[in-house]
């Protein structure tokens, strides 16, 4: 379990799994329906792991935060991490919040 603070581990975790070289093209009904629960699964074990149990309502907090306005300036960090423009468009918006809602649900 870590220290740093939430948002710095949930960015360790985009930074190293989440990258849009990676993911290809976040549209694709493959990655949404077939990829995307298990990447969140593995993602929520790992975010589990190190923000710890006594952490783990400030980090729900924070992905409904994201989920909820594109604009917020985590999500602006999380595009440049990335490399996914997560919220220039409806469809890929739809995707990112498809992935913290399963972040969620697995947290």
């Amino acid at each position: 379990m870590s220290r740093k603070s939430v948002e710095d581990l949930l960015m360790n975790e985009v930074g190293a799994y989440w990258l849009g070289e990676e993911l290809g093209d976040v549209t694709w009904t493959s990655l949404v329906e077939d990829r995307l629960p298990g990447l969140a699964a593995q993602a929520a074990a790992r975010l589990r792991y190190t923000v710890g149990e006594d952490r783990r309502p400030e980090l729900q907090a924070l992905l409904r935060a994201i989920r909820a306005d594109p604009r917020h300036p985590l999500v602006q960090q999380i595009e440049a991490e990335t490399q996914v423009e997560w919220s220039d468009d409806p469809v890929t918006w739809s995707v990112f919040q498809r992935l913290m809602d399963l972040l969620l649900q697995a947290i």
